[in-house]
């Protein structure tokens, strides 16, 4: 036999295979899951530090980021917050375009619902109706063929920008 390189990588796939077996489809999304989570925690505990130099030194290695995951802003090293142009979904008007910049409810269950629908930050979306009994709207996110409904509530809580 001959042992070179081809036989390590077959053998890190038998690992995730031999997983995947064990704990079944479920299994490893459970596992993902706990992993998010703790991401989510670690990054909730981060939001507290009081260490300056820690501080300076997380902000420069995520690039300077403007927003956060949930599209809220971010001050730069001075303090000073970026101006931001976004509107409720809620208020767009039939047949206009507009892209997912942020949410204002951080609550998991409405951020797992959007997810579920396919409604992230930079998603880019046609407005295709706005229903007149109770304002839900028929949204047609970019790439799909079939479009999605949702109520008032959700949309008045998806931040946009018109394009």
């Amino acid at each position: 036999i001959d042992w070179n390189p081809e036989w390590s990588r077959r053998c890190r796939g038998f690992s995730t295979y031999a997983a995947i077996r064990e704990m079944g489809r479920k299994g490893i999304e459970d596992l993902v899951n706990r992993c998010c989570q703790y991401a989510t925690d670690i990054a909730e505990q981060l939001e507290h530090i009081q260490s300056e130099a820690l501080v300076k030194r997380l902000y420069e290695f995520m690039g300077k980021p403007s927003k956060d995951p949930h599209g809220d802003p971010i001050p730069d090293e001075k303090g000073v917050f970026p101006i931001l142009n976004s509107v409720p979904l809620s208020v767009i008007e039939i047949n206009k375009n507009a892209l997912i910049v942020g949410v204002t409810d951080h609550r998991s269950d409405f951020l797992k619902y959007l997810e579920k629908i396919g409604l992230n930050i930079g998603i880019r979306l046609n407005i295709q109706d706005v229903i007149s009994y109770d304002q839900s709207m028929e949204l047609l996110i970019e790439g799909k063929r079939n479009s999605i409904h949702i109520s008032h509530d959700a949309a008045k809580n998806i931040l946009v920008n018109l394009l």
